[in-house]
């Protein structure tokens, strides 16, 4: 009978044969990456300047949803270094999607990496680490090699926020630089249409000061583009192509419903039954903008509420969905929160799992919506919220959260018919006198104008036009 022959660990030549592999650069810096080529996110300036800054010393951690542009924005980001005459040896990257290298320590990795590059990358370097969500303990692993390595700058990404992590979330997290990529936005995806010229320059005076806003060239055309971005475009893949958007989609489509849910990192986290929770991301999906509870979640998927609460909060730590709480009448929240809103990040995600809509759609008020609150959701440091009472509801609000009162109400509309009768939002105008606000915003389908209403000063502005306006100012606040 022959000897079994023994089999032995994963070599370090292996492995040192696999990171020479990813850097394609350290034997020429001539190398044109892949993704160097396409053009880049309006957020990519504002993570080069996170990355190039070292007067504090914090690895940079780059966060988005899956299938988002992370992996892109890096290669373009070590493209832009190698353009400035950084030293090839200098800068390493390492997909940690592999499965041949995520069982490893991220020590050893680094320090494998170090010996791969003949050390150059020890001093005034960068790391790229992408997907590190693959590993168990990243962050407790990481935090060490900062003071083991100080001329290093680490730059992670991760398709799961931290928060989810089960470390010292709160020590760690506070010494991370943060970004986050969003799925493409509306006024992303117009400039990648080169269809910039629907939108023109405007103002519009805002509690008796003139601010900058904008108007459309062409409604019309404005809206048939944010439709078709509605439905496909807040995918990169999608908004890129020069094909038809549902022709890319359908052949996108089972590889970016494979890769969102990431399943097997949701097995890291503790989460078995993956058919379970992408049947409820699908089902989420459908109610995208719809009051929902858990008890009501429960009814419909068969799902126990214990891990409805776990399934909603890995889809949400995911950037895959958002969870908007409700509040009362005076913008005070419950004690418990019993009914709540899930949001898609991304419309088109509807579309993967089930089909385009037309304007005239009857679900069109919630996914309008749904794009609305996902340009908004890139702004992670601001907390929407909406109010439901036993006589009406509010779409959005901003609440200060110092003082405790709305700093801000929106009544999204997909139509024009309030623009002419005013008086019937009675729901707006109940809360913003109840809560003394005297101006107040509401959506239409493609009219803009100045109503007053008992003092109530109330904007009408297209869906469209809000949406790109939002955008704007996002990326403008990220800029500062």
């Amino acid at each position: 009978m022959p000897k079994v022959k023994q089999l032995n660990p994963l070599s370090d030549q292996y492995i040192s044969e696999r990171i020479h592999f990813e850097n394609t650069w350290w034997l020429s810096s001539k190398t044109e990456l892949e993704f160097s080529s396409k053009s880049k996110r309006a957020y990519f300036e504002n993570f080069i300047s996170m990355l190039e800054d070292r007067s504090v010393r914090k690895p940079v951690l780059l966060m988005g949803p899956s299938q988002s542009g992370k992996t892109v924005i890096m290669e373009q980001a070590i493209q832009h270094l190698l353009d400035k005459g950084i030293s090839a040896m200098k800068i390493a990257y390492i997909g940690l999607g592999n499965p041949s290298l995520n069982s490893l320590e991220l020590s050893k990795l680094v320090a494998m990496i170090h010996q791969a590059s003949a050390k150059q990358t020890e001093t005034d370097s960068y790391i790229f680490l992408d997907d590190i969500h693959y590993l168990n303990y990243w962050l407790d692993e990481l935090m060490p090699l900062l003071d083991q390595y100080p001329g290093v700058q680490f730059v992670v990404s991760s398709s799961v926020n931290p928060s989810f992590y089960p470390g010292d979330v709160v020590y760690s997290l506070n010494k991370i630089k943060e970004f986050v990529l969003p799925p493409i936005t509306f006024t992303e995806y117009l400039s990648i249409k080169k269809v910039d010229q629907l939108i023109l320059p405007s103002t519009i005076e805002w509690r008796g000061s003139q601010h900058n806003f904008y108007a459309a060239s062409n409604i019309k055309e404005l809206n048939r583009q944010f439709l078709e971005y509605l439905n496909y475009g807040s995918f990169p893949q999608i908004a890129y192509t020069k094909n038809s958007s549902s022709e890319a989609m359908k052949s996108l489509m089972p590889a970016i419903l494979q890769k969102s849910i990431l399943s097997d990192v949701a097995n890291v986290y503790g989460i078995q039954n993956i058919q379970e929770l992408n049947s409820l991301y699908a089902l989420l999906a459908n109610f995208t903008g719809k009051e929902v509870s858990l008890e009501s979640l429960s009814s419909i998927s068969g799902i126990e509420k214990y891990l409805l609460r776990k399934y909603i909060e890995y889809l949400e730590a995911a950037f895959l969905i958002r969870v908007i709480q409700r509040v009362d009448e005076f913008a005070q929240k419950f004690t418990r929160a019993n009914y709540f809103k899930v949001y898609l990040t991304n419309s088109a995600v509807r579309t993967l799992f089930y089909f385009p809509v037309e304007a005239t759609d009857e679900s069109m008020p919630e996914l309008v919506s749904t794009v609305i609150f996902s340009q908004w959701l890139h702004r992670y440091r601001f907390t929407p919220y909406y109010a439901r009472w036993t006589q009406g509801e509010i779409s959005m609000l901003g609440i200060d959260e110092r003082r405790d009162k709305p700093q801000g109400a929106l009544e999204i509309k997909w139509t024009n018919y309030f623009v002419n009768q005013p008086e019937e939002l009675k729901n707006l105008i109940h809360f913003c006198y109840q809560n003394e606000m005297d101006t107040a915003m509401v959506t239409t389908l493609d009219t803009e104008a100045v109503k007053e209403v008992d003092e109530l000063n109330l904007h009408f502005v297209p869906a469209a036009i809000y949406a790109y306006v939002v955008g704007v100012n996002t990326l403008e606040r990220a800029t500062r």
